[in-house]
């Protein structure tokens, strides 16, 4: 008889079908919202990372259970100098809904295409600010050009876009439509992100999603965009109702959606971990370099960690998560 792998279920029966697969854990820059203590380089794997080899086997091991989408994060996973052996490794086990996120400084025309010829489809970009000192500042001292060349490479190269704007109080608010409308310009989508309360983002001020809202001529009770081909948290309106100008809002505290969640995270060093906002999880590495182990094994130590999955996060109680972000991938 042939074994068939059971269905990627919560305790709270919410379907697993995504699947947020942490490259590294460092980043080259320093947004006031995650801020690791340096600036990294381009680099070859840590040797308590996960390779290509290893990560493309978890991938083939969840998509049995059900996991039908993939995205890359990090810390920043263009750092990572074998990232397209890793989208390949995973497309190759018939994974094919491929997203990424990045701040697209190392994001050439060259590695963009790279990407996509590896199965590649969609790639998020953070961009938080149009204004070439404001962007500086933020990002720890980045220049924002090689980002500005990121954006125009993923349209080049075939792939779908979408930006990501977290909301800083006394920062950004003031140009999220010029954002917007620079977004739209180049056939991508706008998103824009509640601060969350995890490591230093704990210390922010967050812009609600209602104050957002008012920045676009919209009726916020009505999400009039549909969009297609994601799977995340974010919430869609069409400004001034036209179909070319959408633009999305994800807003982990006040609207909050942890009830639909439909994804986990592995991070780097391969731990699953089931909720961003909790540091419960199991160790997959110890297993996958274990040849006496087979699949079964990681199949347990996901279920494992899915029965620590809690009903939600309470950021809107004060409670912040319990990990930085760039150690989970957001």
């Amino acid at each position: 008889m042939r074994w068939h792998a059971p269905s990627l279920e919560d305790l709270r029966g919410r379907s697993l079908r995504y699947v947020r697969i942490s490259v590294t854990e460092r980043c080259q820059f320093r947004c006031p919202y995650c801020r690791p203590e340096s600036g990294e380089e381009p680099c070859d794997a840590a040797p308590d990372y996960l390779t290509a080899k290893e990560i493309g086997r978890v991938a083939r091991v969840l998509s049995g259970l059900g996991i039908n989408t993939v995205r890359f994060t990090g810390g920043e996973p263009l750092l990572r100098r074998d990232l397209a052996q890793i989208v390949g490794a995973v497309r190759e086990v018939g994974v094919t809904d491929l997203a990424l996120t990045t701040n697209a400084a190392l994001l050439t025309l060259k590695r963009a295409k790279e990407l996509a010829d590896a199965g590649l489809k969609r790639i998020n970009i953070s961009f938080d600010t149009l204004d070439e000192n404001r962007f500086k500042r933020l990002s720890g001292g980045a220049p924002m050009a090689p980002v500005l060349a990121g954006i125009e490479a993923v349209g080049e190269s075939g792939m779908r876009l979408k930006t990501n704007t977290v909301v800083l109080r006394d920062e950004n608010e003031s140009e999220l439509l010029d954002v917007a409308r620079f977004v739209w310009a180049r056939g991508g989508v706008p998103r824009f992100i509640e601060v969350m309360p995890m490591g230093a983002g704990a210390d922010l001020t967050m812009v609600p999603a209602v104050e957002i809202l008012a920045k676009f001529d919209i009726d916020p009770e009505v999400q009039t965009a549909n969009l297609t081909g994601g799977i995340g948290p974010a919430d869609y309106w069409l400004h001034e109702g036209r179909r070319d100008q959408p633009f999305g809002v994800i807003a982990a505290t006040t609207r909050n959606f942890c009830a639909a969640c439909n994804r986990i995270r592995l991070t780097a060093t391969g731990e699953v971990r089931a909720c961003l906002a909790s540091a419960k999880g199991t160790e997959l590495r110890p297993i996958l370099r274990n040849s006496a182990l087979g699949d079964q094994a990681l199949v347990d130590a996901v279920c494992e960690a899915l029965a620590m999955k809690p009903e939600g996060h309470r950021f809107s109680d004060g409670i912040p998560g319990e990990t930085p972000m760039r150690l989970l991938g957001g």
